[in-house]
């Protein structure tokens, strides 16, 4: 049961892709609604779509979602989020805090080509084995003395042997037995500690019960409070 609660968004999306496709390229309005508490597809032009404040090019399987970088008080505060969604409960051990919903953020990664299907996410907190799923990149990109400056979304993270290896993959999150979809439930869409709610996970993982010894590295990241833009593309 929960296998088929899980994919069962992926199904009704794919339908809704397929409507928005056939959407005439000139159709600047066009929307199809998604299921759940999450804003309506738009067609822009050609292959590209937005959901709220996520930008979408299917062509490209790629996607852009505005954000901004957490204050946590200090660079050596526990880290275990890459990625929060707007006002998620988590925040205070998330790196940047996306203008999004999880489900919007799913819906995103699903018109991309990503599968859940393929996916297996953490069995719990700090789970030891690798994750499964789709193969992403994911970057961040901010302005600078009027630079676009563009790092791999493992560069910002410090950890105790250096930077971690890029290595993220779709998961898809958990859909619960009472059917509640995890990443919604705690706000949470990027990870690297193998937690089951979340849509994207490092493969390996990231201080896997050693809580603490992640955090973000202040010569590369931002500082708090500025703008970001999470860029998400399928590999």
């Amino acid at each position: 049961m929960r296998a088929l609660a899980r994919h069962a968004g992926a199904r009704a999306v794919a339908i809704l892709l397929a409507a928005a496709a056939a959407a005439p390229a000139t159709a600047q309005t066009a929307t199809v609604p998604v299921p759940g508490d999450a804003p309506p597809i738009h067609h822009l032009e050609g292959d590209r779509y937005q959901i709220g404040s996520i930008i979408l090019d299917k062509a490209q399987r790629r996607f852009t979602v505005p954000g901004v970088i957490v204050d946590l008080g200090a660079p050596d505060a526990p880290v275990e989020f890459l990625a929060a969604a707007r006002n998620g409960v988590k925040l205070y051990e998330s790196l940047i805090e996306l203008d999004t919903g999880a489900v919007e953020f799913n819906v995103a990664c699903i018109l991309i080509g990503l599968d859940a299907a393929r996916g297996r996410p953490a069995r719990w907190h700090f789970d030891p084995e690798p994750v499964q799923g789709d193969a992403v990149e994911v970057y961040v990109e901010w302005q600078q003395d009027g630079r676009r400056i563009r790092r791999g979304a493992a560069e910002l993270i410090r950890t105790a042997v250096g930077p971690p290896r890029e290595d993220w993959v779709y998961t898809g999150s958990v859909m619960t037995e009472e059917g509640r979809f995890m990443a919604q439930a705690d706000g949470v869409l990027v990870g690297f500690v193998h937690a089951p709610e979340t849509i994207i996970e490092h493969r390996t993982g990231l201080g896997l019960g050693d809580y603490g010894a992640v955090g973000y590295d202040p010569a590369v990241t931002p500082a708090p409070g500025t703008p970001v833009v999470l860029v998400v593309s399928r590999r």
